[in-house]
C-alpha cells in the first residue's frame, strides 16, 4: 500500500467514538489488526466484533486515500449480501466506499458485472438472461428431458450431478456452439448418447444467457488471462482489496480475486473455525490474531476451544459463573429438553435481560422417518411449515428471477399438497414444471414482479398463480376445497425464510419466546441463551464428533464439515449454552463429557438410562 498512509492511534479515536458510541474502546489486538496496511491474514475469533473493525480500517483507509490525493480506492469483498448491508449501516449509505473509485459488493456481483457481463456482451451482443445455481439446473434438466424422452430417467438413476455441469471455456460462438471443455460432472465411460445430450442442453442455455456461478468464475478467470488490460485496470483502480469471511470463499472464486489483484495489498479476515465448507483454500501467512471474544462468557469460550479445528485459544470476556450444561434425554422425554432449557433461562434470570434472544438449534431440521432431528424437539403442535423463501429473497433485495423462481416452487408445493398427482399422470418434479410453463405467461409474470412491488401484493398474485395453473391440471370444485387448506396451512402464505421460526414456551407461568432453526441460519448472529441439539444425518452428528474429534482427535472427512456447524453453534451465545445428546451417546463418552467441566441435567431417573427413538 502507498507508503504515506499511516493510520494512527488519533485515527482510531475518532471512529471508535462514531462506530463504538461509547460503548467500549478498541484493544490492542483490535487496534493492531486496523492500523496494519500491508498483506495480512486477520483471524477473528467468534464474537470478536469482526464487522466493526473492519469498518474503522474502512472508514480511515478511504479518509486517507483522500487526504493523499491518490485516485484510488479500496474494494471490499464479501459472500453475502447480509454481509455488504451491515457494513452498509454501520457506515451509512453515502458513505465513500460506495462510490468511485471504491467499491463493495459480493464476490459474485463483483466479478458478475465487472468481467463476466463484459465477456458475454462481447460475444453475444445482448445482455445475460440470469445467473443462478437452482434456475440454471432446473432448465438444464428440462432441455436434457426434451431431448431424451424417456431415458432421462435412466440419466436420473445414474446419479447424474446437474449442478457440477459447467463450463470452463471462453471460446464460445453463436454461429457453431462451439464450447471449449464442458465439465459433464459424470465418469469417461458415460455413453455418448448421454454426452451429446448434455453438451446440446447447456449450448442452448449459454445461447440463451442461462449461467450457474462456477460458470462465471472459471469463464471470468479465463477471460482476464486473455487479456491484460483488465488486470491493469484493477490496479491503477485499486490501492487495496479486503475480503471478508475468507474461510468461506471457495477455490474458483478465489482463483478469479487472486490473479485480478496480484500486484494489489491483499487483506484477508475471517475464523477458519467458522468455516460452513468442507475444505477451505485459506493458505494463511503473515498472521494477526484476535482472541477475546466480546460475545461469549469465559466458560462457553473454553468450552468451545474444545471444538476447535484450528487452534486460536479463543478467550470469553463476559463475566458470569454459567456453567455449560449437557441435557441428557432419551426417546421417551425428547419433547422435555425445551422445557428444561426454559426452566434454565428462568433459573438463571436470562429473560430479565433486555432484548435477550433465546434459540434452539440442529443441523437438520426437517422430519426422519425413524431418527432424531430438530423435528423431535419441538412438540409436534408447532408446526414446521416449509414454504417458498419470497419474504427472505425480498429482504435480501434478489432479483426478479429468483421471485420468480421461488413462485414455482411454492407452486409446486401447492401441486403436492393438494395431491393431484393421479389426477394429473405427473411423474416428477421437472415435469411439473414442464407442464405449468405452459399455462404461464413469464414474460407476462416477470413484468408484474417489480423490485418495489410489496410482499403482500406479491403474496396474492402467488394465489392467483396457484389456482388458475392448478385449475388446468385438475377440477376446479375439487381443487377449490384443498387450496384453501393449503392457505390455511402456510397463513394465506405469510412466506417466512424456511431456516428460522419460534414457538412461545409457557414456563413456571412466565412466557418465553424461543425461536429455532439450523446450524447454518444463525452463523453470525448472537443470542443470550442457545441449545444446540444433537440431531441425525447419516450419523449422530455429536456423538461422531466426540468419537473422532474429542476422543481420537483426528479431524476425518466425516466429521470436519459438522465439527465447523457445531462450533459455530456453540459460540452464539452471551450468558449460557445448552446442549442436548441422546443418552447412547452420553454412556459412550461419559469420561470425555465429564472431563469438559459441565454441568449434567439428567431428564430420565438413572443417567445409564438408554435408547434412541
Amino acid at each position: 500500500m502507498n507508503k504515506n498512509i499511516i493510520i494512527t492511534d488519533e485515527d482510531i479515536d475518532i471512529i471508535e467514538n462514531k462506530l463504538l458510541r461509547q460503548k467500549g474502546r478498541f484493544d490492542s489486538e483490535r487496534r493492531n489488526a486496523i492500523k496494519y496496511t500491508d498483506n495480512v491474514d486477520i483471524i477473528a475469533c467468534a464474537g470478536s466484533g469482526k464487522t466493526t473493525l473492519m469498518c474503522a480500517k474502512i472508514d480511515i483507509l478511504t479518509k486517507k486515500l483522500l487526504q493523499t490525493k491518490s485516485e484510488k480506492g479500496i474494494a471490499v469483498l464479501s459472500l453475502t449480501n447480509v454481509a455488504v448491508d451491515e457494513i452498509k449501516r454501520k457506515l451509512g449509505e453515502n458513505h465513500k466506499l460506495f462510490q468511485y473509485p471504491n467499491c463493495c459488493k459480493t464476490i459474485q456481483k463483483f466479478v458478475g458485472e465487472y468481467i463476466f457481463k463484459n465477456w458475454y456482451i462481447s460475444k453475444f451482443n445482448k445482455k445475460i438472461e440470469i445467473i443462478d445455481d437452482d434456475f440454471c439446473e432446473m432448465k438444464l434438466k428440462e432441455k436434457i428431458n426434451m431431448i431424451l424422452k424417456t431415458k432421462m430417467y435412466t440419466l436420473e438413476k445414474r446419479d447424474f450431478n446437474f449442478k457440477e455441469v459447467y463450463t470452463d471455456g471462453i471460446e464460445i460462438y453463436c454461429k457453431d456452439s462451439n464450447i471449449e471443455n464442458i465439465n459433464l460432472g459424470m465418469r469417461e465411460t458415460t455413453e455418448k448418447e448421454y454426452k451429446d445430450a448434455i453438451i446440446s442442453a447447456k449450448e442452448q442455455l449459454i445461447k440463451e444467457g442461462i449461467f450457474n456461478y462456477k460458470d462465471v468464475f472459471i469463464i471470468a478467470l479465463k477471460y482476464i488471462n486473455k487479456n491484460s488490460l483488465i488486470k491493469k485496470y484493477m490496479e491503477n483502480r485499486f490501492e487495496c482489496i479486503i475480503i471478508d469471511e475468507m474461510q468461506d470463499v471457495r477455490e474458483w472464486e478465489y482463483n478469479v480475486i487472486k490473479e485480478l489483484f496480484e500486484n494489489v495489498t491483499f487483506q484477508k479476515i475471517g475464523d477458519p473455525n467458522q468455516q460452513i465448507y468442507d475444505k477451505t483454500i485459506w493458505e494463511i501467512n503473515n498472521e494477526l490474531k484476535i482472541k477475546n471474544s466480546l460475545r461469549n462468557s469465559i466458560n462457553i469460550a473454553k468450552f468451545a476451544n474444545n471444538f476447535e479445528v484450528q487452534n486460536t485459544s479463543m478467550k470469553g470476556t463476559v463475566q458470569n459463573n454459567i456453567k455449560v450444561k449437557f441435557i441428557i434425554f432419551n426417546n421417551s422425554n425428547i419433547d422435555k429438553v425445551k422445557e428444561v432449557f426454559g426452566k434454565e433461562i428462568i433459573k438463571n434470570k436470562l429473560d430479565e435481560k433486555e432484548n435477550a434472544i433465546f434459540k434452539m438449534i440442529g443441523a437438520v431440521k426437517k422430519q426422519h422417518a425413524t431418527n432424531i432431528t430438530l423435528y423431535n424437539y419441538i412438540n409436534q403442535k408447532v408446526q414446521m411449515v416449509e414454504s417458498s423463501k419470497l419474504e427472505y429473497i425480498l429482504k435480501n433485495n434478489l432479483d426478479k428471477y429468483n421471485i420468480y423462481k421461488a413462485m414455482l416452487e411454492t407452486l409446486y408445493k401447492a401441486y403436492k399438497f393438494v395431491d393431484i398427482k393421479n389426477y394429473a399422470n405427473i411423474e416428477s418434479k421437472e415435469s411439473f414444471f414442464e407442464e405449468v410453463e405452459k399455462y404461464i405467461d413469464k414474460e407476462t409474470l416477470l413484468k408484474n414482479i417489480k423490485k418495489d412491488a410489496s410482499f403482500g401484493n406479491l403474496c396474492e398474485l402467488q394465489k392467483k398463480i396457484i389456482k388458475y395453473t392448478l385449475g388446468k391440471i385438475i377440477n376446479e370444485e375439487y381443487l377449490d376445497n384443498r387450496i384453501k387448506h393449503f392457505y390455511k396451512q402456510i397463513s394465506d402464505i405469510k412466506i417466512e425464510n424456511t431456516d428460522s421460526d419460534y414457538f412461545i414456551l409457557n414456563n413456571d407461568g412466565k412466557k418465553i419466546k424461543i425461536d429455532y432453526g439450523t446450524i447454518n441460519s444463525v452463523k453470525g448472529e448472537t443470542h443470550t441463551a442457545t441449545l444446540v441439539c444433537e440431531t441425525f444425518n447419516k450419523y449422530y452428528d455429536i456423538e461422531n464428533v466426540f468419537e473422532k474429534h474429542i476422543k481420537l482427535y483426528k479431524k476425518l472427512k466425516t466429521t470436519e464439515n459438522f465439527l465447523h456447524k457445531l462450533y459455530v453453534g456453540f459460540t452464539r451465545p452471551t450468558d449460557m449454552l445448552c446442549v442436548a445428546i441422546t443418552n447412547d451417546t452420553y454412556n459412550k463418552f461419559k469420561k470425555e463429557i465429564k472431563d469438559l467441566d459441565i454441568e449434567i441435567i439428567y431428564l430420565g431417573d438413572d443417567e445409564n438410562e438408554t435408547g434412541r427413538i
